[in-house]
């Protein structure tokens, strides 16, 4: 076991500090979310060939993919995604919303639509090299505020198909990208923002149930927020955070959360914070003070309040229970 004399405020800046490295290194790359644990990844097991990742561009990041095999099951991506296949054609395995798997044959220059959090599956022996230009949700949203109310926009998934001016604003990225940016965050961001009016105006649904229906969050919206919330789960997590990565307005946002989970936001993330904290009792070597502070509680007594509302027990009482078993 770690060395369990560093002071409170040592061990919160240690474990804080180790958290936001690794979101910083993760954040250079497109990730997907696994929907069956809620855990971020990058969306692919190598690295890119080329990243934008050093630009400066604010919100919008560009990578290349060599051809290679590809199985992502059950995920969605962090960002909304516009993938251009490149020079050799690719046959792909595709499913979305539970449906069955299709085979699809992408040609080169060919466009896909994955918008963020809309759940799917992928798998190939070789997707092919490809582009992926990905913008931040609240990229979007910005432009969908000019056009439509944000609120009522949905972005749909497609997949396979012709679009000659997708294909040539995330063409002229890479251009931009491989000769260093010259022009820089402007034109970069100018692209991006093309982008983001044309997947608005051609790509977003705008059939939708009125705000004061009695529904909670669209599905997308219910699992960009669950998302948002595993991956800043040692933060401090403000409600005015938590609606801005779907958005909405906070009061907007925390109604039609609720009459989504049940929960106000404020219980479901400290109800995720004991889940992770369980977890990291079973199979990690760190007291319970450590773990308090890593998924995010004040300290141990603040976890162990919160362990024994949910579980019945106090996370003492529960690590004895499975030393025994």
């Amino acid at each position: 076991m770690r060395d369990t004399a560093l002071s409170s405020g040592n061990l919160r800046r240690r474990c804080r500090s180790s958290a936001v490295g690794i979101r910083l290194m993760s954040e250079q790359r497109h990730l997907l979310v696994d929907l069956k644990t809620g855990k971020s990844r990058p969306a692919m097991s190598i690295a890119p060939v080329l990243s934008s990742n050093k630009s400066p561009w604010k919100g919008v990041l560009l990578e290349e993919y060599p051809g290679v095999a590809v199985e992502n099951l059950d995920v969605a991506n962090t960002r909304h995604l516009v993938v251009v296949q490149l020079d050799e054609p690719a046959t792909v395995e595709f499913k979305q919303n539970g449906n069955a798997f299709q085979t699809l044959h992408i040609q080169p220059g060919q466009v896909a639509i994955l918008p963020a959090m809309s759940p799917f599956s992928v798998r190939s022996r070789n997707v092919g090299a490809f582009l992926a230009l990905g913008l931040e949700p609240q990229f979007l949203q910005l432009a969908a505020h000019e056009l439509i109310d944000p609120d009522r926009m949905e972005l749909l998934v497609r997949v396979a198909f012709d679009e000659p001016l997708l294909k040539h604003v995330v063409l002229s990225l890479k251009g931009d990208a491989e000769a260093g940016c010259p022009g820089g965050r402007c034109y970069g961001e100018t692209l991006a923002n093309a982008v983001a009016v044309h997947l608005v105006s051609h790509f977003g649904s705008r059939a939708v149930k009125s705000r004061d229906t009695g529904r909670g969050l669209a599905r997308y919206q219910l699992n960009r927020a669950i998302e948002f919330i595993h991956a800043h789960l040692s933060e401090d997590i403000s409600l005015e955070s938590l609606a801005g990565a779907v958005g909405l307005s906070p009061f907007h946002f925390a109604r039609l959360f609720k009459r989504s989970t049940g929960l106000s936001p404020h219980q479901y993330l400290l109800r995720c914070r004991v889940e992770r904290a369980r977890g990291l009792l079973m199979r990690a070597k760190a007291s319970i003070a450590e773990v308090a502070i890593e998924v995010g509680f004040c300290d141990q007594s603040h976890l162990a309040a919160h362990f024994k509302r949910v579980y019945g027990v106090s996370p003492k009482a529960f690590l004895q229970q499975i030393r025994y078993k």
